[in-house]
């Protein structure tokens, strides 16, 4: 009867075959069958982190709705400025502690070039552009002023 359900972790009490039975002889008979379905309101978190430091480098991810002992799997993200040390881990849904960790290492290997340009006699323009990405900086100060 429902009285014999436990609690299984992972586990929702779904139902039972027969609410009670007479105990007979035939042990085959003195049987009542309880069904459990697997969750499926779990969640997972997916972080994205400066190897070393554990400095968040961008905001984490959750995802909820998942099913207990499926396996999900999570890609990096593309952080301007990081290499991802991991590009895709794999985990198996549990009923708590479901945490992805992406790792990033700063790049070293941005290439710059600096151009100067005059216009009039006290403004400086300062062009700086990392590779193929264009940051462009005005600045209104006199020409020895430093960068």
């Amino acid at each position: 009867s429902a009285d014999e359900v436990i609690e299984i972790d992972g586990y929702n009490y779904d139902s039972v075959d027969k609410d009670q039975i007479t105990i007979v002889t035939d042990e085959t008979q003195n049987v009542i069958n309880i069904y459990y379905t697997k969750r499926n309101d779990l969640s997972y978190r997916v972080n994205y982190l400066e190897k070393g430091t554990d400095e968040v480098l961008e905001e984490s991810k959750t995802v909820n709705g998942q099913t207990y002992l499926s396996e999900v799997t999570e890609n990096a993200i593309d952080i301007f400025g990081y290499t991802a040390l991991n590009t895709e881990e794999t985990i198996t849904v549990d009923v708590e502690n479901n945490v992805i960790n992406f790792y990033y290492t700063p790049r070293t290997d941005f290439k710059y070039t600096i151009h100067y340009a005059y216009h009039g006699q006290d403004n400086l323009y300062k062009a700086v552009l990392f590779n193929s990405y264009a940051c462009f900086f005005i600045l209104h100060h006199f020409f020895s002023t430093t960068f």
